[in-house]
């Protein structure tokens, strides 16, 4: 077995909330589950234990960095034990416990997303934007909506977490955020999708809509050099093109995995029932419907 497959199997075996065990033992395990001898196994492990260690460690740190979960992680001074991202340890704080047994259920809130129709992933973007902490946040009328889905707005000074009293400027200094809904998950979002969202900012920046009377972000004040977020959420994936291009473009992506992750974080949709905290399908539709 390549230390990928090795890899692959075990976190099949463990999961993300699979118990602490010696990496050697896990490596060995499944060698000789694939056919190995016990002495075959045993000299592998030994070949392959530092690439192991090499590729969870380059996993964990990619989804970290994507928004995404790594199923497994390394502890012990060499990381010589690996276990479940989300197996809860007692030394944990607890801000990090409850992160843990908030991410059980990312695969709940990920299926829950995919059951919305079109109308309904829109107005989930709109929430988002909710969560994200816009005082403003509004799905845009689809009349003319010129490839703009929902948008919203916040104040520097409320990033920073500023006194208003103090730092007004950054309360009155806005940032518009503005977005895309793609529900599609069965498919991945091309780089034509990209070019569609940086072409309807363009006609927003200078109000060139369908209609004379039209003014989709008026609510925000939006002009042509406000600070604007541009935000492109889906159900599915994006391909590496659409990445590329939306990153050059200043585009913010987000697929259907990254976003179950952000919402398992800000606990939309668990609650908790007997001691544990678990996904509930009503809590979530009362979060999408939430004024």
């Amino acid at each position: 077995m390549t230390p990928r497959a090795i890899i692959n199997a075990i976190e099949a075996r463990l999961g993300i909330t699979g118990a602490p065990c010696e990496i050697r033992d896990a490596i060995e395990r499944e060698l000789l589950a694939s056919g190995e001898t016990a002495a075959a196994a045993a000299e592998q492990t030994d070949q392959v234990r530092a690439r192991v260690i090499a590729e969870i460690t380059r996993r964990r740190d990619e989804r970290d960095e994507n928004g995404e979960i790594a199923v497994l992680h390394l502890r012990g001074t060499h990381g010589n034990i690996v276990h479940g991202s989300s197996y809860v340890f007692a030394d944990d704080s607890e801000p990090i416990k409850q992160s843990k047994r908030n991410r059980v259920s990312v695969d709940q809130i990920f299926w829950r997303m995919r059951g919305l129709d079109f109308g309904q992933f829109e107005v989930f973007g709109k929430c988002v934007l909710r969560e994200l902490g816009c005082s403003t946040a509004k799905v845009t009328p689809h009349a003319g909506d010129q490839g703009i889905d929902f948008y919203g707005d916040l104040t520097v000074g409320s990033l920073l977490g500023a006194d208003p009293a103090i730092l007004k400027l950054m309360h009155e200094t806005r940032v518009i955020l503005v977005g895309q809904a793609k529900h599609y998950p069965d498919s991945s979002i091309g780089p034509a999708t990209v070019r569609e969202l940086v072409g309807a900012l363009s006609l927003s920046r200078t109000a060139t809509y369908s209609r004379d009377d039209l003014d989709l972000l008026d609510d925000v004040q939006l002009r042509p050099f406000s600070p604007i977020m541009a935000l492109l959420f889906s159900t599915g994936e994006f391909t590496r093109g659409a990445r590329h291009l939306a990153q050059r473009a200043g585009l913010i992506t987000f697929s259907g995995s990254q976003l179950a992750v952000f919402l398992a974080d800000r606990g939309v949709g668990l609650i908790e029932d007997a001691g544990h905290t678990r996904f509930d399908a009503a809590a979530f539709d009362a979060w999408l419907v939430r004024i």
